[in-house]
């Protein structure tokens, strides 16, 4: 997933024979934008591209440096290349912390340092009135210094828009941390680990299983244990009486709460997992002596049901939801994947849209299907054959998706290009997939969408078999519209290929040209 560094800027620079001194390409990923300095229709000095590049030089990389830096806005990046020497070298100096007063660097050196970066963009983009709150987490001495790399990664990761919400407070995120590693104490099949490398502090969780401890990657450990939302929820305490978000101490927060909950003739989540000694014995669609999974399974199947009331509460808050204990799909992948975060297996919430069905996958050496209300345990053919889906999706904690479809069906590989007029490549568009139901159905559904890369690609994963449809939305142009039907891109998709499409907008990217700065011996480049 590699999504640590996404707010990063990655700087490649290289020396090209057909100029007097160099190109420097910008990759600007994730959702701050990106552009791309151009020069007579040259474009990104890749080293996989060099030889398609267009216009009327041949290129011919023969030096290249990379490198990794947080750059202000309001800042310019001074880059000169020695002759003598054959180096490139930055001048000037970049701030690391973008000008953050000396409280706010406080609390970015208590983090780990691969989490350096992202945090400096995030307290950017934190109201002034909610910033304070999160520094002094990060900077207050008393917290078991075991914590700070996941309350950093959830100050760095979870969306903005909740951090500068009313109902997140400080005092979640630090119960969210601390139950994890209080639940690792006293369950037999899974141990937090920390582990101290040359960038700081690194957690994840160790596990028994009939064949031996499996450790969990670290990324599945950050963004489906960690993080304290799962897919529609505010990370937030439930009033137990009115069901509404609340600040107050007597609020319930979801990790704490479904440990122990006790509504009397439902069974309790803590009493089950005590004598688990593994997390999953490997057997299909089985609740009884099948570990930890097998356990939270029969939990969610006793206290949730499966049906619809016209008053039922559909707030997507997982407190709410087990005091009702009943709901449609969606109601019970909620309590589900609470639960099983709570006993320390990772899961999320999986939907496909075409349907409109949720349901559950947890992670152990891979994503496995699991639906509890009908005590479907790794059964992918319960909820989808070969030919009969087009794309599943699974939730993260930041809002975005993944697809899941590989597991459920044949597939095909779909790969949209997107050029301006002049042939550039356009990073940052949001390509929208949709298809159809079935042939010749008047109704388009809206499927997954991705975020083009710098080299203006994307790719979805789709099942075969299908007819799809696109959008292309960029801030220099639109193709297909939502009222009319779209592009039909992927006719009848064949399992196993990929099949590539190329997108053309009708206007050209827009960047500002290379300011050359001449100087005594050298000459500096500035990057606008």
């Amino acid at each position: 997933m590699g999504r640590t560094a996404r707010k990063a800027f990655s700087m490649t620079i290289a020396l090209l024979t057909s100029l007097s001194a160099f190109i420097s390409m910008v990759d600007l990923s994730g959702p701050i934008g990106a552009s791309r300095p151009v020069l007579n229709n040259f474009h990104d000095p890749d080293a996989s591209s060099l030889s398609d590049a267009p216009g009327r030089f041949e290129w011919n990389k023969v030096l290249e440096e990379r490198f990794e830096f947080a750059l202000n806005s309001t800042t310019d990046l001074q880059v000169h290349y020695d002759p003598v020497l054959n180096m490139f070298d930055r001048t000037g100096s970049l701030d690391p912390y973008l000008a953050h007063n000396s409280t706010v660097r406080a609390a970015i050196d208590r983090a780990p340092q691969w989490l350096n970066l992202t945090l400096t963009w995030r307290f950017h983009e934190l109201n002034r009135y909610y910033i304070n709150r999160y520094i002094d987490l990060l900077t207050n001495v008393s917290i078991d210094n075991r914590y700070i790399d996941e309350l950093a990664f959830m100050i760095a990761f979870l969306p903005t828009y909740f951090l500068n919400s009313y109902w997140v407070i400080e005092r979640l995120l630090l119960e969210n941390v601390h139950m994890m590693y209080y639940v690792s104490s006293e369950v037999r099949y899974a141990d937090i680990i920390d582990v101290q490398r040359s960038d700081g502090q690194h957690s994840t969780v160790v596990y028994s299983t009939p064949t031996g401890n499996v450790t969990l990657p670290e990324e599945v450990y950050y963004w489906y244990l960690v993080m304290p939302r799962s897919e529609l929820e505010t990370p937030s305490y439930i009033d137990l009486t009115t069901y509404r978000k609340t600040i107050e101490d007597d609020g319930a927060f979801w990790r704490s709460f479904l440990y122990t909950a006790d509504d009397p003739g439902y069974p309790v989540l803590r009493d089950l997992l005590q004598n688990q000694t593994t997390l999953w014995n490997g057997t299909k669609n089985q609740m009884e002596g099948n570990g930890a999974v097998g356990a939270v399974t029969f939990w969610a199947n006793r206290c949730m049901t499966f049906r619809y009331e016209d008053w039922m509460r559909r707030d997507h808050q997982p407190v709410s939801l087990y005091k009702q204990h009943f709901g449609l799909c969606g109601e019970n992948a909620e309590v589900l994947v609470a639960a099983a975060k709570t006993a320390l297996i990772p899961a999320v919430v999986t939907i496909t849209f075409e349907g409109m069905h949720a349901w559950n996958e947890f992670y152990e050496k891979g994503w496995h299907q699991w639906q509890a209300y009908s005590g479907h345990i790794d059964d992918p053919m319960a909820e989808g054959a070969p030919g009969s889906v087009s794309v599943f999706t699974s939730f993260n904690g930041d809002m975005s998706q993944f697809s899941a479809t590989p597991s459920y069906t044949t597939t095909t590989t779909l790969r949209v290009r997107v050029r301006d007029a002049q042939g550039l490549p356009v990073d940052g568009a949001m390509v929208r997939l949709t298809s159809q139901p079935m042939t010749n159905d008047p109704y388009i559904i809206p499927l997954i969408g991705n975020l083009t890369d710098v080299r203006g690609e994307t790719t979805f994963i789709v099942g075969s078999g299908r007819q799809y449809f696109l959008q292309v939305l960029s801030p220099i142009g639109l193709l297909g519209n939502e009222t009319d039907p779209l592009l039909l891109a992927f006719p009848f998709t064949p399992p196993g290929q990929t099949i590539e499409f190329n997108a053309t907008l009708t206007q050209e990217l827009r960047c500002g040209p290379l300011e050359v700065i001449p100087g005594p011996d050298l000459i500096d480049h500035v990057l606008p």
